[in-house]
């Protein structure tokens, strides 16, 4: 990874997605890796500033709406994906931290 990475999660409204990014943080500390994370409800989306955004990962109950924002951010080259059902369920923020890290590896 970069020397920092800033992950978005968007969400539907940032309570059970707070726990996943403290998760996430956790074994990125672990792992030694610098992560910038935070979640935020997916209605704000348009209205983020995404500078220095490495990924932006979608929770599970609004993944409905990964290709609008993939469309709205198309121009920025910042990859989007979204988190597993079970990932996210059961709050396995070293599985995320894995999707994160093979993201920016194929990006």
């Amino acid at each position: 990874m970069e020397k920092e990475t800033k992950v978005v999660v968007l969400c539907a409204a940032g309570m059970s997605s707070s726990l996943i990014c403290t998760s996430i943080t956790n074994a990125a500390t672990k792992r030694g890796i610098v992560l910038n994370i935070y979640a935020t409800p997916i209605m704000t989306y348009k209205e983020l500033d995404y500078n220095g955004v490495s990924v932006i990962l979608l929770a599970p109950q609004v993944r409905f709406q990964l290709d609008e924002v993939r469309k709205y951010l198309e121009s920025l080259n910042i990859p989007i994906d979204q988190i597993s059902f079970v990932d996210y369920g059961m709050v396995r923020g070293d599985k995320i931290l894995d999707q994160i890290e093979n993201i920016l590896q194929t990006k």
